[in-house]
């Protein structure tokens, strides 16, 4: 009896989640901004950043204003952070196997060559693993600016 109460209930979520799948936010890949949320360092818990830090695309150039945490395995002489606006190396689209678009690229500043990973959910929730040659991997949750 509980098996089919149990059953019964997961089967009516799932028929509300469809029901209020929200729509798809449209992405253009060569132009976007991320209004950054989260951080998820890989050494500490993830916490919620305060306002003004975002990930931008235009054209062929990234501005990322991002806050860090993590270990630095090789001191970088620009100690500007994440804060740089530098032309994009490598970018390549695609969609992961659900269909959501993923889109992945680097960008060098100084000595540092930094790589990204960029997953758009449709609801316009974006995740971005960032990944520098020098220090430890860090992700960002954010949504798509309209």
């Amino acid at each position: 009896m509980r098996y089919i109460a149990l059953l019964l209930a997961a089967w009516s979520l799932a028929a509300i989640s469809q029901e209020k799948s929200p729509t798809s936010t449209p992405f253009d890949p060569t132009d976007f901004k991320v209004e950054v949320e989260h951080m998820i360092p890989l050494r500490w818990s993830p916490r919620p950043v305060s306002s003004g830090y975002s990930l931008a695309i235009s054209n062929d150039t990234v501005r990322a204003h991002l806050p860090y945490l993590g270990v630095a395995y090789i001191p970088d002489p620009d100690t500007n952070g994440l804060n740089f606006e530098k032309p994009i190396e490598q970018l390549h689209t695609s969609r992961d196997r659900r269909g959501r678009p993923v889109l992945t690229f680097a960008c060098r500043k100084g000595i540092v060559a930094y790589f990204f990973r960029l997953t758009v959910y449709p609801n316009g929730i974006t995740d971005i693993r960032m990944t520098p040659s020098n220090a430890d991997a860090i992700g960002y949750e954010g949504r798509l600016e309209e």
